[in-house]
């Protein structure tokens, strides 16, 4: 199987710690991404996300949470997301 990378980069005009913050909170993340989470992103956790695109649902497990630089995860087809939060 034939592996990909794709890499992105934003400003935020906010700190780190708020925009990790953002992602493992559910009542925060619930504004900007997803419909509706089961918990929070936290060390080892697996959450089903519901996005807000009718039907779209993901079960995500949690890899690597180093507040507030690091935060990755699995999805459950395998694909690895890496999110890396810098000052």
């Amino acid at each position: 199987m034939d592996t990909c990378d794709a890499r992105a980069e934003m400003l935020i005009r906010s700190s780190a710690q708020s925009c990790f913050d953002a992602f493992v909170n559910p009542d925060t993340i619930v504004k900007f991404w997803l419909d509706k989470t089961s918990g929070p992103l936290k060390p080892g956790a697996t959450v089903k996300w519901t996005f807000m695109v009718p039907g779209a649902e993901e079960t995500v497990t949690v890899t690597d949470f180093s507040s507030p630089s690091r935060l990755a995860f699995h999805w459950s087809d395998g694909i690895h997301v890496d999110m890396q939060f810098d000052c």
